[in-house]
């Protein structure tokens, strides 16, 4: 029995989950020019269309910023509010489940695009499912219940769409030192805010609610730009052989 040229009958899911600048997107990006190359070797499958979805484009809109996600602190002796990106409920998470069953069901679907300068939705774009789709973001291996504008739990977990997950464990140190740099270069963000968003909200969401979905990784990795091809392309054969025990 051959296992050469098998076609994907449904799109295959893999999450890429871990804390901010861990490395998910440079994973994501490597993983697709790996499992290409070696799918061109080995002829597993006829050639795969693979796609990046990006959590990141489903932040809520301003206008419906949950309260909770609003927390109060202290400046100069003054108080101030800000906004907490790093929160779960900052993301509307059921939109983003309503895009994966779409995709899944190989069918097109629209996605916001989020403007981080402005930290609000600015267009829409229509996303097609590809063989591959690979999920990355803050919460993408999410197992926690999730409500609906109703204040209803919602059955479904987001974990329950991914085939493969992956959680980037790139110490919290390295992480916040490249969102530092990223949001000052990227973002047009002061330094002063920088920290203060570091402090109040990325490290203790992140202890909180995105290290604990490391347990639902079948795999977690470091990131390092000294090792990322070797890396990414041992996670690629890991993708594929997964691929293979379900399609072949």
């Amino acid at each position: 029995m051959t296992n050469k040229n098998h076609s994907v009958t449904t799109p295959f899911l893999v999450g890429i989950g871990g804390g901010t600048c861990s490395g998910k997107t440079s994973l994501a990006r490597c993983l697709i020019e790996e499992i290409q190359a070696i799918n061109q070797r080995e002829k597993w499958f006829e050639p795969l269309t693979i796609k990046i979805l990006s959590m990141d484009n489903f932040y809520k809109p301003l206008k419906f910023f949950p309260i909770h996600c609003i927390f109060r602190y202290e400046l100069n002796g003054e108080e101030k509010r800000a906004k907490n990106f790093d929160h779960p409920d900052a993301l509307d998470l059921i939109e983003y489940m309503d895009t994966l069953e779409t995709l899944t069901n190989q069918e097109a679907s629209k996605i916001p695009v989020y403007d981080f300068t402005i930290h609000d939705r600015v267009d829409q774009i229509n996303y097609s499912p590809g063989d591959i789709i690979i999920c990355e973001g803050l919460y993408a291996l999410y197992n926690g219940s999730i409500r609906n504008a109703k204040n209803e739990v919602d059955e479904r977990r987001i974990i329950d769409y991914m085939n493969y997950n992956i959680f980037m464990k790139t110490p919290l140190d390295q992480t916040t030192a490249r969102r530092f740099l990223r949001d000052v270069t990227e973002r047009e963000r002061t330094p002063e805010s920088i920290s203060l968003q570091i402090h109040h909200t990325v490290s203790p969401m992140y202890l909180q609610y995105v290290y604990p979905t490391s347990m639902n990784a079948n795999r977690a990795i470091s990131w390092s730009k000294y090792t990322k091809r070797e890396t990414s392309r041992d996670v690629a054969w890991s993708v594929l052989g997964t691929m293979r025990d379900k399609y072949c």
